[in-house]
């Protein structure tokens, strides 16, 4: 008998905005590599601009993903002391009777 695993990977929105900003800026950058490589100065002029834009872009990206990322840890730990409170809140009536 043989058996087989498979697995899949699930991404979500926002890794997927990541990557997609990543790609961006890398091509970006690329394009800025090759235009200065060859010497146009209106291509480099074009690259570097849309360099600075997706670097931009991906900075932006990245500081709404850690934000958003303490605001959970925040949503988080305030939950848990709700949680905590009400469990206690609970175990003291169940005392009382």
């Amino acid at each position: 008998m043989v058996t087989t695993e498979t697995s899949t990977a699930i991404k979500s929105d926002v890794d997927l905005k990541l990557d997609q900003a990543k790609v961006k800026l890398d091509s970006a950058q690329a394009n800025l590599k090759e235009a200065l490589a060859k010497g146009d100065k209106k291509a480099q002029e074009a690259a570097k601009k849309a360099a600075d834009d997706a670097e931009a872009a991906w900075n932006r990206l990245k500081s709404d993903v850690e934000a958003g990322a303490e605001k959970t840890k925040d949503a988080l730990h305030e939950a848990k002391e709700d949680t905590k409170e009400k469990y206690n809140e609970a175990l003291e009536k169940a005392k009382a009777k």
